[in-house]
């Protein structure tokens, strides 16, 4: 079938490191590999890889560095299912190493319903300063946006958010 795309944006999802930097399988119940996503853009070009690199890995530095390497010019982060406060400042080094190599990082904003959730609150943009401050590019996955049903609405956060940051995008599909 004919299509009018070109090019299709492939996202791996790392698994969840406990603040000790320990890899949690339990809490682990969704995981694509990166070496995955990167192998399908070696045989097919119109993929673009994007990396997923749990910052409290023990080598999240390397990781990052490797799979920029090999071609992932994006970094997804899941901050409720990855349990990834995205304001931490233990987490600058990773945000300036990211944003020093180019790469581009979509952060899950908004209410998560699909995944299991560490901590739900981790969905809200504000809590991208940090990383936008680091000199990242970001985009906020889903604006936000969250059901009628959520006890939050996040997407007043995110519009807050797009009008201090240049360097912020939001990409707009359903949450």
């Amino acid at each position: 079938a004919e299509s009018v795309l070109n090019h299709a944006v492939v996202l791996a999802h790392d698994a969840v490191y406990r603040e000790d930097g320990t890899r949690d399988d339990q809490a682990s119940q969704f995981y694509v590999s990166n070496d995955y996503v990167l192998d399908l853009a070696a045989e097919c070009p119109e993929v673009m890889p994007a990396a997923s690199v749990h910052p409290r890995r023990p080598d999240a530095a390397a990781e990052l560095e490797r799979c920029r390497e090999a071609g992932a010019r994006v970094l997804k982060i899941h901050p409720a299912a990855h349990g990834v406060d995205p304001s931490d400042a233990s987490l600058e080094g990773f945000y300036r190493l990211a944003a020093e190599l180019g790469m581009t990082a979509v952060f899950h904003t908004g209410y998560e319903h699909h995944f299991p959730v560490i901590r739900q609150e981790y969905g809200n943009p504000e809590l991208l300063a940090r990383p936008l401050d680091c000199g990242l590019k970001v985009i906020a996955a889903h604006a936000g946006a969250c059901s009628p049903l959520d006890p939050v609405d996040y997407y007043p956060n995110f519009v807050h958010m797009m009008e201090r940051y240049e360097n912020l995008y939001g990409e707009t599909s359903v949450p």
